[in-house]
């Protein structure tokens, strides 16, 4: 489902991931390109649509490409891949969280809020599933992609859905 946020201006694509959930049409959707010239993605991020629990609230992740987000001023702390989220592998990511959460004045967050820390998220597309080994360049050989490499991508932000 696609969302504008008219108060971000960032196209947003909502997704929710269970046992069910095939990962990598769903990130083949977040990564498609709109038909224009421009060749401009069709989403600027996604929403888990997931309600992750702690002892602060209860929100949704906010993730978006890695290579579209500026980290001068903001640490990188610990990374979580979509499958290890799809098994709900996320002690790390909720231990993050929440020391983000104990420091915000939760009573005035807005519903969408930016984190002070990244986290990393991986994920494939069909394209990372593929691999193509290295090719030959004018002269030498240059590395392409192995088969299982993965997108990075940063946990940017949550969705409060209510603070405690």
């Amino acid at each position: 489902m696609i969302t504008q946020d008219k108060e971000i201006g960032k196209r947003t694509l909502r997704a929710f991931v269970n046992d069910d959930t095939k990962l990598i049409p769903m990130m083949d959707e977040f990564e498609e390109y709109e038909d224009n010239p421009k060749m401009t993605k069709k989403y600027n991020r996604m929403i888990l649509s997931n309600l992750i629990q702690s002892y602060y609230g209860t929100y949704r992740l906010i993730i978006e490409r890695a290579k579209d987000v500026d980290t001068s001023k903001h640490d990188v702390i610990g990374s979580i891949t979509m499958t290890q989220f799809q098994k709900e592998e996320i002690g790390k990511l909720k231990s993050f969280i929440t020391s983000q959460l104990i420091n915000m004045d939760r009573e005035n967050t807005p519903k969408q809020c930016e984190l002070p820390s990244y986290f990393i998220f991986k994920a494939q597309d069909s394209k990372m599933r593929r691999g193509y080994g290295s090719y030959y360049c004018g002269g030498y050989y240059e590395k392409g992609r192995e088969y299982g490499e993965c997108n990075y991508y940063y946990v940017t932000g949550i969705e409060l859905i209510n603070a405690k």
